[in-house]
Parts: C-alpha cells; structure tokens; sequence
C-alpha cells in the first residue's frame, strides 16, 4: 500500500517539477517505472546501483543554488529514501520518502508565500503564516491526493493490475 501511495506521489511530483522545465535524469525515470513493475509482480527486488550513481552526479551543492536545483535535489533525495527500501529493505525509508515529498511541496509552496505575501523578503514565519502556507493549493492539493491514494490501496484486491491506476 505504502509502495502504491509513493509511487503515484513520485509520478505526480516529477510531471510537475518537468512542467516547470526542471528535467529529471533518464534513471530516475527508469528506477520508477520498475518500481511500478515490481508493485505489480509483488516483489521488492531492485538494483538500486544505477539510481544511485545517477543521483550522485544529479544532485547539486545547495549553497548558491537557485529555485529550479533546489527543488531537483528535494525530489532526488526522496527518491534516495525511496531507494532504500529495495537496497536495504528498510520499510521505515518509505514514510522518509513520503516525508521529503510533502516537504518539496511544503518548499514550494513556502516560496510562493514569500513572494506573493511577504514581497519575498526573509523573514521568521509565524504560525499564522505557517498554517497560511500549509493552505496553499499546491501543498493541499498534494497532501489531500496522498491521503486519497492511501484510502484507494486500502481496498486494492488485485495488486496485479496496478498499473491500470497509475
């Protein structure tokens, strides 16, 4: 249920972050689409070597980066977490990568505040700014489909045909 859950959160994060003309690397694609495979063969095995050798040369130094290269990094980071479930078995790597996927949103969003809100000026957020931003539509909308996907795997009877719902 879990696997279902993040695999269609990865699906709809990595459309959007491509709508905005920031390109994913082939691997990672490729690493979600056997992902998608073995949730539907009903395994947990996959080499993970290929997406991490990709994710190393992907992932850029933070420090002058702009909005674009940060929120690649967000992406590829839950795709890391992700990783680990198959390369360590690590059940516990899954709610890290769904975790690090509301916080890209929650980055996304948080910057959009910042600039239609506060003029883009730095500032300690406070907690009506906080509840402000977890209102957004684009952090909502993300946090409510993942609720939804979670309520639509619960009564998943044949994980066989999973694909049909990607």
């Amino acid at each position: 249920m879990a696997l279902f859950v993040l695999l269609k959160a990865f699906d709809r994060l990595g459309l959007w972050l491509e709508g905005q003309g920031i390109m994913l690397p082939q691997q990672a694609h490729r690493f979600i689409d056997q992902a998608w495979a073995c949730l539907a063969a009903g395994t947990a095995t996959l080499n993970t070597q290929a997406l991490d050798s990709a994710l190393d040369a992907a992932v850029v130094d933070e420090q002058g980066a702009g909005t674009a290269e940060i929120l690649r990094n967000l992406y590829l980071y839950a795709l890391a977490d992700f990783a680990m479930f198959f390369s360590e078995a690590t059940p516990a790597s899954l709610s890290g990568a769904e975790s690090a996927i509301v916080d890209a949103y929650d980055y996304v969003a948080g910057q959009q505040y910042l600039l239609e809100h506060k003029q883009g000026k730095a500032l300690v957020l406070s907690a009506e700014d906080e509840q402000a931003i977890a209102e957004m539509p684009l952090y909502r909308d993300a946090v409510a489909l993942l609720h939804a996907d979670r309520t639509f795997a619960q009564g998943m009877g044949d994980w066989t045909r999973v694909l049909e719902y990607r």
